[in-house]
């Protein structure tokens, strides 16, 4: 049997070389600072994946801080939502931070990762639900990403490509998952919800849940309708208190301007009190407490 033989030009091959020599080093660092979280599994073109290459973790530093809002609330003995919960790069850090963690995530893709990952890091403490969030049960159009983020899907996104997907009343979910919940005896203390843009619907399946836990909540903000409409939403279940989580930056429009000035002083994040939805781009917390 003949066949042609391969010959890779020199510098080809030394290019090869060093990108894979890159890769295996960002790999090592990032499995370094997950080692007490076990193995993670992610799609390494989404930008999700990437950044947990990279760093070890996909929003590492907002990470830091609601791990010290969690501590400092005494929430370890409560439930965690986490709801868009993607591949669980949120999901198995709220595992050893909460008694126990509900995840959902409707994109069957995603939420097989979602799943892979959960078994990968050890989370037996968590539940994973493959169905979106409403006002009511439904089944409804879902854009998946096209642009390198499947994280980025929505109900809200209407997109020249859709998939029909499951959607569930959050307060009826919960009741079914654990009739404990909704009469109060289960506490859920916590609120991850990222669903690009559909989270005033989210919110309103879930008012009775809210009203009656009085759980801490992140989401994420625009002003320019989402936000604004989530938290008028929250307001009607009694929450008051609204946070913007800032970082250096973060009111600069221009990416590349934004980076300059990270780049020419330290790099922050910090808790800030908002009297409305923030004008800018931000993962925001609402509260009770203030």
């Amino acid at each position: 049997m003949t066949i042609k033989g391969v010959t890779i030009e020199r510098s080809h091959y030394v290019a090869e070389r060093f990108r894979e020599l890159i890769v295996k080093t960002l790999v090592r660092h990032a499995a370094k600072r997950r080692e007490s979280f076990g193995r993670f599994a992610v799609i390494p073109t989404d930008f999700v994946g990437m950044n947990v290459i990279a760093n070890g973790f996909y929003e590492r530093h907002e990470l830091t801080i609601l791990q010290r809002l969690i501590q400092s609330q005494n929430l370890a003995h409560t439930t965690a939502l986490d709801i868009g919960a993607n591949i669980g790069n949120h999901t198995v850090v709220f595992s050893k931070l909460f008694q126990s963690v509900i995840a959902f995530e409707p994109n069957p893709s995603v939420a097989a990762l979602l799943e892979t990952n959960v078994v990968l890091s050890g989370c037996k403490n968590v539940e994973v639900k493959r169905v979106g969030l409403g006002p009511q049960d439904a089944t409804l159009p879902f854009t998946p990403d096209m642009e390198g983020n499947d994280g980025h899907g929505s109900f809200a996104i209407k997109g020249a490509t859709t998939i029909d997907l499951p959607v569930r009343n959050g307060d009826d979910l919960l009741s079914e998952i654990d009739p404990e919940i909704s009469s109060g005896q289960r506490p859920i203390g916590f609120i991850k919800c990222d669903v690009e843009g559909f989270e005033a619907s989210v919110f309103a399946g879930l008012e009775k849940t809210l009203t009656r836990h009085s759980p801490i909540i992140v989401f994420e903000s625009d002003h320019k309708g989402p936000g604004a409409e989530a938290f008028e939403v929250l307001k009607r279940c009694g929450y008051e208190h609204l946070y913007a989580i800032r970082e250096t930056g973060d009111k600069i429009d221009s990416r590349f301007k934004r980076e300059l000035k990270r780049l020419a002083s330290n790099y922050q994040f910090w808790l800030e009190p908002q009297d409305k939805s923030p004008t800018f781009w931000s993962n925001v917390i609402v509260s009770n407490i203030r």
